[in-house]
């Protein structure tokens, strides 16, 4: 099971960004549909994350 980082873990200068508030961004309007599926409503992102699930996601292997 994986761990959540403690408060403390995270370094002071990443931003982190809630789901809903990452759907308002003008740097992810074309993706919204997409981070809508793959955000999660309990959980806060920064852009890195954001930006490796959306790759993860459009690289996937269609069946």
């Amino acid at each position: 099971m994986l761990k959540k980082p403690k408060i403390e873990d995270v370094p002071r200068n990443v931003l982190l960004f809630s789901k809903s508030r990452l759907l308002n961004f003008k740097r992810y309007e074309d993706k919204r549909d997409l981070l809508e599926v793959i955000l999660k409503n309990d959980k806060s992102y920064t852009y890195a994350e954001v930006e490796k699930l959306i790759t993860e996601y459009t690289k996937k292997k269609v069946n």
